[in-house]
């Protein structure tokens, strides 16, 4: 809710302030956006953000001298 609230000024703002004619609704970024917060919803009811935090932290554990960017993800951990 907080999400729509900010495009919301934020498209106030521009077209108040700025007389930026606002344009055609993306509502494909749109749909994906909500998506990907459902996901992350679901993920944390189901407890998938700890098991990957203890994926983090296993991996971390292990190569302390591994710096955080250079991890990518490998479905074999």
């Amino acid at each position: 809710m907080g999400i729509g609230f900010a495009g919301g000024f934020g498209v106030l703002v521009l077209t108040l302030i700025f007389q930026i004619k606002p344009g055609a609704i993306p509502f494909d970024v749109i749909e994906i956006i909500m998506a990907v917060i459902a996901a992350i919803a679901a993920m944390q009811i189901a407890g998938g953000m700890d098991y990957l935090v203890s994926l983090a932290e296993r991996l971390l554990r292990r190569h302390p001298n591994t710096s955080l960017s250079s991890l990518r993800w490998s479905p074999g951990l």
